[in-house]
């Protein structure tokens, strides 16, 4: 356990951290001439800054609840397991949770060129960049030929090393953000392949000793 010193520093870092942070955006609203500027830290992001110890939930493969503590989700790499570390993060409801976090699965994926669909406000404007009608469906590499609920082999890079495993052809949609005259997104439906799997998150709330402890 660390010593009362250490926190002590570990705390007076971070508020160096969020006065930069608050200089920062202080200094971008007062210059910017343009009205969507960056919004000002939200009250979670500023809590976990001020208290870099503490935890209001933790999920399931980190019980030790140790910040930067080793951790292991059952599973493939492809469904989000594998060793990680136990890392604080702001959840969905602005809490600040300890996840368990696996390394990075990054999957290159290849589309077709074609068209896209942009927002229904802005069809009949001149310029357009997109089309006002849906865009025919396109496969990614892996599920090229194949069907909706089809088996496919997804390649992904792990670490800088290349592996495979296997996944199923699933529809979504393909999205890029675009500028003219404002920004707006165009997208198009995809047929991709997803893993069969994912990870399930079950966070427990952190008691309030071990609040007041940290």
């Amino acid at each position: 356990m660390p010593d009362v010193s250490q926190l002590n520093e570990a705390k007076r870092n971070h508020l160096k951290t969020l006065g930069k942070v608050l200089v920062c955006w202080a200094t971008t609203m007062s210059t910017s001439p343009r009205a969507d500027v960056l919004p000002p830290p939200s009250d979670a992001s500023i809590r976990m800054l001020q208290h870099p110890t503490l935890i209001d939930r933790y999920d399931q493969f980190c019980k030790s609840q140790v910040i930067d503590g080793p951790c292991l989700i059952p599973g493939p790499l492809l469904h989000g397991g594998g060793n990680g570390l136990c890392k604080r993060e702001l959840g969905p409801t602005e809490q600040i949770d300890l996840v368990c976090l696996p390394p990075q699965v990054q999957i290159r994926r290849v589309f077709p060129a074609g068209h896209f669909q942009g927002p229904p406000d802005r069809c009949g404007e001149g310029n357009l960049q997109y089309s006002c009608d849906t865009p025919p469906t396109v496969s990614d590499q892996f599920c090229s030929g194949k069907a909706i609920g089809d088996q496919c082999d997804v390649g992904f890079t792990v670490d800088g090393k290349q592996q495979t495993e296997v996944g199923v052809c699933e529809a979504g949609q393909q999205r890029e953000n675009r500028y003219y005259q404002g920004r707006y997104t165009v997208s198009r439906p995809v047929i991709q392949c997803q893993p069969t799997a994912s990870v399930t998150r079950k966070m427990t709330e952190t008691s309030l000793f071990k609040k007041l402890l940290r």
